[in-house]
């Protein structure tokens, strides 16, 4: 379904979109809307999950647009799509050498002050660590090993 996706796939989405909305076999004409639509594509969905983290578009409004749309199975099932689109994305970028597990931040960071206090670099350690090791479990999960089935 392309009403969920993400951008390591703008080329295979891109295409799609083109394939409904154009009739052009030339090379650049056809780059250039590839180029234009992705960058609208990229656009839309930074735009949409940031007003949703920010608390302006409440999570249950994207399924009712796509419920709206006729999207219902869709919208019943965003948790496990989700799930889905999520582990692709960290494959992907295990696949092409990301390794979560050796992430560090920088010494300049543990300086850093916040409305929270003194950055605790231990905390900060722990917390990177087993962000990692949930990273890598997303990327290898199963539907055998997960029982939302959303691998």
């Amino acid at each position: 379904m392309n009403i969920l996706t993400t951008p390591h796939m703008e080329r295979c989405i891109g295409g799609y979109s083109f394939d409904q909305k154009l009739d052009d076999e030339n090379a650049a004409s056809v780059v250039s809307f590839l180029v234009s639509d992705g960058r609208e594509r990229v656009a839309l969905t930074s735009m949409v999950s940031r007003l949703c983290a920010r608390g302006v578009c409440k999570p249950d409004i994207p399924g009712e647009c796509l419920t709206t749309l006729g999207y219902t199975a869709v919208a019943d099932n965003m948790a496990a799509i989700a799930g889905n689109i999520q582990q692709k994305c960290w494959r992907a970028r295990r696949a092409t050498g990301f390794q979560p597990e050796q992430v560090a931040f920088p010494k300049r960071f543990h300086g850093v002050t916040t409305w929270k206090g003194q950055t605790d670099r231990g905390y900060m350690e722990t917390l990177t660590r087993q962000y990692a090791q949930h990273l890598v479990a997303i990327a290898g999960r199963t539907a055998k090993t997960d029982p939302e089935g959303a691998a």
